[in-house]
């Protein structure tokens, strides 16, 4: 590793004289011929070559150690330099750098040394030599500086991590994958999808059907419509009154619908039927006093009404259905034909 990043440095330097063969040693009185290649002497024509190495770097190894080294320096691939670094994350991006570039894990676990620091660093320095594969790096990080039952709380975490209020639908949608993509084994899309819907906040579910999408962008570009109806509910001013209208007719205006005037109809005859007529603050004494003598006279009234229906009969023959002027057994004088 040292001849590779010592041959990088020199081959990386502009306007060296550096022979392109580092095998061939020559002494300060040689001179180069047109081929870059054969090396004569002054004192003598014959050339001198120094015996090949079969385990230096060539041109093409150094060329691709230096592109892997600035390729990982781009990415910023680094753990144990604060104490809230996450060891998912740290793995997570890894398996990003493979994926998107040409670096094999083998590379990767070769410049794993500069990626780890601190507390890291030591732990990591014994066990170099043991990792072979990236699978086996993960395991004795994740047994190092993981967090005990990850997957189960990962999944608690996801079906607890709703939409914010004031919170748009991709920052929403990003950040909840950000946690999916960490789950393992992975769920499908249509797992996915089901629960990034049930999590959204009501206003957006209100104008939504989990049936509207199958994708992660058909569900972005849904909400960023229904984020631009709230936009425009916030913004909306009512139409103005009829005075600041040039052409009067072309006004809104406005009209009680049957419901309306239902409602108003109903609580005005509740108004009248609830009004109770003033009273006059008499003494109880007198109240109790006046009710008693119009019972009196009520009844008394009643009993001369019977009475008198029971004297409405004739006095000549004591008949009741007729009266005496009527009566068949009246004479001239008015006394009964019997007396």
């Amino acid at each position: 590793m040292a001849e590779i990043n010592q041959a990088c440095c020199q081959y990386s330097l502009p306007n060296m004289n550096v022979v392109d063969n580092p095998r061939v040693s020559l002494p300060l009185t040689n001179t180069i011929n047109s081929n870059n290649y054969a090396y004569t002497n002054t004192s003598n024509s014959t050339p001198t070559h120094q015996t090949p190495n079969p385990t230096a770097p060539n041109r093409q190894q150094i060329d691709l150690t230096c592109k892997t080294q600035q390729l990982l320096r781009g990415y910023d691939l680094k753990f144990g330099k604060s104490q809230d670094d996450d060891a998912e994350t740290f793995i997570s991006r890894l398996r990003t750098v493979t994926q998107l570039t040409n670096v094999s894990e083998r590379d990767l676990l070769a410049f794993m040394p500069p990626m780890l620091a601190g507390d890291a660093e030591i732990w990591a320095e014994p066990l170099y030599t043991t990792w072979t594969t990236l699978e086996k790096f993960e395991e004795d990080l994740r047994l190092q500086y993981g967090i005990p039952n990850f997957q189960i709380r990962l999944e608690n975490e996801i079906l607890t991590r709703t939409q914010g209020p004031d919170e748009t639908i991709a920052v929403y949608i990003a950040k909840i994958r950000l946690l999916m993509n960490k789950l393992s084994p992975a769920w499908t899309l249509e797992k996915q999808l089901d629960r990034i819907y049930e999590n959204l906040h009501p206003k957006y579910i209100k104008s939504i059907n989990r049936n509207q999408f199958t994708s992660i962008k058909e569900l972005t570009l849904l909400g960023q419509q229904q984020e631009r109806v709230f936009d425009k509910q916030k913004t909306y001013k009512p139409p103005p009154p009829a005075d600041h209208h040039m052409i009067r007719k072309s006004a809104y205006c406005t009209t009680k619908t049957h419901k309306t005037a239902a409602i108003s109809e109903v609580e005005e005859v509740a108004a009248v039927n609830t009004y109770k007529p003033r009273q006059t603050n008499t003494p109880p004494s007198n109240t109790n006093n006046s009710t008693t003598t119009n019972n009196t006279q009520r009844q008394s009234k009643t009993q001369i009404g019977s009475n008198n229906k029971k004297t409405d009969h004739c006095w000549i023959c004591d008949a009741t259905d007729h009266w005496a002027m009527k009566c068949p057994q009246k004479t001239g004088d008015g006394r009964s034909s019997s007396v």
